[in-house]
């Protein structure tokens, strides 16, 4: 797996963890939210199987 690139964000939001990948996996987008007590952090990660 190839690392493209990362974004982190800070929001007020409830906890998330979402991932999907396309027919032939050869995109996967993870976004993990961690809650601690009003402070949020966001991270979506972007990733590929090329190669």
């Amino acid at each position: 797996m190839r690392f493209i690139g990362s974004l982190s964000l800070h929001h007020t939001v409830d906890a998330l963890q979402y991932a999907t990948r396309s027919d032939s996996g050869v995109l996967q987008i993870l976004v993990n939210t961690l809650n601690d007590e009003g402070s949020t952090h966001q991270n979506i990660t972007i990733s590929s199987d090329y190669g």
